[in-house]
This record gives C-alpha cells, sequence and structure tokens, in this order.
C-alpha cells in the first residue's frame, strides 16, 4: 500500500508488510555475487565476488556498506599511493571525485538512496566497487 516501494499495487487495500523498497537486501539468484539489493529500477543486483575478492587481497577497506552519513575508504596496501577516488550513480553521473593517498570519508547524507560505483584509480590499477546508500 505504500506508493513508495517497487511492489506498488494501487488496488492492495490492507498493510501486509510486503512491499519491496530500494536499497532492501534481496537474493538475486547469482552465486557469484555478494550483498544483493533493490536498486533504483526496482532490479535486485550484487557485487561480483571477483571485485570483492581484489579489494580484499589489497586490505583496502569501504566501511560501512551500506552507508547512510559517511562512507570511509582505507586504502590498505595502497596507502601512500596517489589514488583518485570517483564515486557515480546509478546513473553512471560522476557526483563525487578526490584525490588521496591515506584514507577518505565521504559525507553521504545528502545523496540519493540507491546503488552507486565507487571507484579508485592508480597509475596502474582501476578498481571498482558497489556501495550503497540508504
Amino acid at each position: 500500500t505504500d506508493p513508495k516501494s517497487c511492489n506498488y499495487d494501487v488496488t492492495a487495500t490492507e498493510e501486509n508488510d510486503s512491499c519491496i523498497f530500494l536499497s532492501d537486501p534481496c537474493d538475486d539468484g547469482d552465486p557469484n555475487t555478494v550483498d544483493d539489493v533493490i536498486q533504483e529500477d526496482c532490479e535486485c543486483v550484487g557485487i561480483p565476488i571477483s571485485l570483492v575478492d581484489e579489494l580484499e587481497a589489497l586490505s583496502v577497506l569501504i566501511y560501512p556498506n551500506p552507508a547512510s552519513s559517511n562512507l570511509t575508504i582505507d586504502l590498505g596496501d595502497l596507502t601512500g599511493v596517489s589514488t583518485t577516488f570517483k564515486l557515480y550513480d546509478s546513473s553512471s553521473k560522476l557526483v563525487f571525485e578526490k584525490l588521496s593517498t591515506y584514507y577518505l570519508t565521504i559525507d553521504v547524507s545528502c545523496y540519493a538512496k540507491g546503488l552507486y560505483t565507487l571507484e579508485l584509480s592508480t597509475s596502474d590499477r582501476v578498481l571498482r566497487s558497489q556501495v550503497v546508500i540508504k
């Protein structure tokens, strides 16, 4: 009965807690993804495990995820390396960009809820991760 839900039914007459909202956890059915959530287009999408593994191998930490106020990125093994941080919304629009060599905290409270792509670029690699703003 909530018009803000992905599965809104105008003919519904009673609340039954079946509404699905943006950023709700879900299962996309793909065993090669983790942290599946409902996106802006109401589709369930997860983060490919290969991206997670590469970030973990470099000890890069992105937390909390999902985030509602601040998102912190700790470069781990990339500390001291000039890194460009870019944050893209679900329509691939660049909403944040900054250069750092250590860690970065981004105030995400002003961004719309949804799935975003965080890109970390150095002179020899580009790493991407999905982050959820709720």
